[in-house]
């Protein structure tokens, strides 16, 4: 049985029609719920695969198969560190939508704060804006190995595009959470355009992990 077949034996129309409204793309849905897509990529992952069994994955129309195609790449237990970024970058040139990049920025690929920064100061100012969001997210992803929100702040650059921005206000959001008094103090002094500093600071008032002396000082951040 092809993955398509596979994956259209247990689609949900409804839930295809639901994640297209909340995953712009131009890719189809199929429909599969997310614990049965998960139940299908760990009957697939005890399998011995290789590169060969799914490289064409990535050229679906499908949004389930080429969510598949990271994750199988990212988890190949065949391909080195070097081979993965040698497919994952040409993919993620071509992924156009959110739920790709935030699925698969948590899956392990780099080691260490040096490496992840230097793979976002490499891709960070790409023309495609779904490599640029993942550079985000991976930090986000790793963001428990980073003790200096300095170097996090220094590469928050000013981007136009939407779910670029949305990924860096998640990030800052989460880092305020860690770190909540430099990150206040950066986006005081920041020039960071409008829409990313107040769905930054939205993001930061939402969280119950913040007093609500905490959200009324982050409020007087809104330009």
């Amino acid at each position: 049985m092809d993955i398509i077949t596979r994956f259209q034996t247990v689609k949900d129309e409804q839930y295809a029609l639901f994640s297209k409204k909340i995953i712009p793309s131009s890719l189809q849905f199929i429909g599969v719920r997310s614990p049965i897509f998960k139940r299908i990529v760990k009957d697939i992952l005890i399998q011995n695969y290789v590169y060969e069994d799914y490289h064409e994955y990535q050229y679906s129309p499908y949004f389930e198969v080429q969510l598949l195609y990271g994750i199988l790449l990212l988890r190949d237990k065949h391909l080195s560190k070097e081979e993965k970024l040698a497919h994952l970058i040409p993919f993620l040139k071509t992924v156009d939508n959110w739920a790709i990049i935030d699925s698969i920025s948590g899956i392990p690929l780099l080691d260490g704060v040096d490496e992840i920064l230097k793979f976002v100061d490499t891709y960070q100012k790409d023309a495609a804006p779904f490599l640029r969001r993942y550079c985000y997210i991976l930090v986000l992803a790793h963001l428990k190995e980073f003790h200096d929100p300095q170097v996090i702040f220094s590469r928050i650059l000013d981007d136009d595009h939407y779910y670029v921005q949305m990924g860096q206000a998640w990030l800052l959001s989460m880092t305020y959470l860690r770190y909540k008094e430099a990150t206040f103090t950066y986006l005081k002094h920041c020039s960071l355009n409008k829409v990313t500093l107040h769905k930054t600071i939205q993001k930061i008032i939402d969280s119950y992990r913040v007093t609500d002396e905490e959200k009324n000082e982050v409020r007087t951040l809104r330009r």
